[in-house]
């Protein structure tokens, strides 16, 4: 590094190997310098993304999510973190406008189908759209027991419509 100093590069692989010790400060220092270095490095911005949804932190990660795909950055990753940054924030059609970017980008990642599953039952209250994130969840995941949760889930939803079914007839 004190050869290079100013490579964006190499200060995000410093980055990450300091998150990997756990030093997720002096890490986020060094993705914050590597886009000072270079404002376009999507790396950068990707990994100042996801520390700051770690920290819970949504604003920030949405702008920093925001400069990653200014910079070119088209991955499941600056997409399904602008997602969470919304659904943090409580936007759930944001959120799901976001998770479903991802899911196009990267249709193997089925847990995404999980969460675009999980915000339309909790932020939007639309249940049916919940029941159908999490039917085709289950269908990409044919190895999950019958007991995962998120059968029960489905179970759940789907009485819950049944039985509001006679009511709306009466």
């Amino acid at each position: 590094l004190a050869e290079a100093p100013d490579e964006a590069s190499l200060r995000v692989e410093l980055g990450r190997v300091l998150e990997s010790r756990g030093d997720t400060i002096e890490a986020l220092g060094q993705f914050e310098r590597a886009v000072q270095i270079d404002d376009t490095y999507a790396s950068g911005w990707t990994n100042i993304g996801a520390l700051a949804l770690r920290f819970r932190d949504y604003t920030k990660a949405l702008d920093a999510y925001r400069r990653a795909r200014e910079s070119g950055a088209s991955t499941c990753e600056a997409w399904a973190g602008t997602g969470y940054a919304y659904e943090g924030l409580s936007e759930g059609e944001l959120a799901i406008e976001n998770l479903e970017q991802a899911l196009e980008r990267c249709p193997a990642d089925t847990e995404l189908l999980y969460s675009l599953g999980t915000v339309a039952m909790t932020l939007l209250g639309d249940q049916e759209r919940a029941l159908g994130y999490f039917e085709r969840y289950v269908r990409a995941r044919p190895e999950l027991a019958g007991d995962h949760p998120v059968r029960m889930t489905i179970e759940a939803l789907k009485s819950k419509r049944e039985n509001a079914e006679p009511q709306e007839s009466r």
